[in-house]
């Protein structure tokens, strides 16, 4: 998939961009509000098999250098899938999140002991995370 992630913190002053697609595939555009700063929130990057740091959001404050900005967000790839079947089994969440899928698929998750399986398009969020253990899988062959 093409594309990238932004971030804007909020204010009063109106966020106004502008995007196209210059290609010929579906242009794909997320947009997530947070209404509320979540109530529990990770001071440490997660360290978990198959999570990578795609991008990290750092909120700037008057008087620091830009490496001193607090950390405002953080965007993980998660690799699923793909010919050796990678799964993600009992990784702890302490942190709330979204899960939005870069391919199409079937994903399988079980979040403390309970199953469910969705059925998930490009783009599309399939799911909040919530503090809690996970375990992430997809129907053979796929990727996600």
């Amino acid at each position: 998939p093409k594309g990238t992630v932004t971030y804007a913190p909020h204010s009063r002053l109106t966020l106004t961009h502008q995007a196209r697609n210059e290609g010929v595939e579906a242009f794909i555009n997320v947009n997530v509000e947070l209404k509320a700063c979540p109530p529990l929130r990770r001071t440490e990057p997660l360290d978990a098999p198959n999570h990578e740091i795609y991008k990290v959001f750092r909120h700037p404050l008057p008087g620091n250098t830009p490496e001193a900005f607090p950390e405002r967000a953080r965007v993980y790839k998660i690799s699923l899938g793909g010919e050796s079947h990678v799964k993600i089994e009992n990784v702890e969440y302490d942190f709330y999140g979204l899960l939005i899928p870069a391919d199409p698929g079937t994903l399988t998750v079980v979040k403390d002991g309970e199953t469910s399986q969705i059925e998930v398009e490009i783009g599309q969020p399939v799911t909040k995370v919530e503090p809690g253990t996970y375990s992430l899988s997809v129907a053979d062959g796929a990727t996600l």
